[in-house]
């Protein structure tokens, strides 16, 4: 008898079994890549944001206000103590660099940004604030001491920022006993998606903790 030209079971499950593996190889590599593109999309924006804060130093003779001070100045401006209070407090800081002088023509969206801090599913900006008030608070003090007057943070891949590893202010400061002197700073080298915050201050990227 002929065989007809159909497949047979064994043959259409050797098929199938052959496109999961390849499957299973290459949604990974994917997935790797798009979190390399994030992080590279991450750092380009931090340079352009940062540039930005420099431009306005000049002509104002001081930083944009940070959200750690907006929290406390703009209080009375009927900001809510909600979920979304981070998510304004950003837009509030970051608003000096769009108005009334485009130092930058508009504001990036942090890929990584939709993490406890803000409602799920809105989109965040870039964590900013200022080393101020050197006096009132030791770690702050600290980090003035070390050269430091403003940062910008991303939570990475991890999608994580706790009062641990935040950069405000326990990380500039080398006070932070959370994951070592200077808290958890991203590193590929952990893995692609590992905790870490992704950052960057006024003296360059900020890649290494304290000793």
């Amino acid at each position: 008898m002929k065989r007809g030209l159909g497949f047979t079971l064994i043959e259409l499950l050797i098929v199938v079994a052959i496109i999961a593996i390849l499957a299973a190889i290459a949604v990974p590599n994917f997935l790797e890549a798009q979190t390399r593109s994030k992080v590279s999309r991450v750092k380009s924006d931090m340079r352009t944001l940062a540039t930005g804060i420099e431009a306005y130093t000049v002509d104002y003779t001081r930083m944009p206000i940070g959200n750690v001070e907006a929290k406390t100045q703009y209080k009375a401006w009927g900001i809510p103590t909600g979920p979304d209070q981070y998510r304004l407090l950003r837009l509030a800081a970051w608003s000096k660099l769009t108005t009334p002088v485009a130092y930058l023509t508009s504001l990036p969206d942090d890929p990584f940004g939709v993490y406890k801090k803000v409602t799920a599913g809105l989109r965040s900006n870039y964590g900013y604030f200022t080393v101020y008030n050197v006096g009132a608070n030791a770690k702050m003090a600290t980090a003035w001491n070390y050269g430091y007057r403003w940062g910008i943070e991303s939570p990475g891949p991890s999608l994580t920022i706790t009062g641990n590893d935040s950069l405000i202010p326990g990380v500039l400061s080398g006070t932070n006993d959370s994951g070592g002197p200077g808290g958890y700073i991203y590193d590929p080298t952990n893995g692609t998606i590992s905790r870490g915050l992704i950052a960057r201050t006024n003296k360059g990227v900020y890649d290494r903790p304290l000793n």
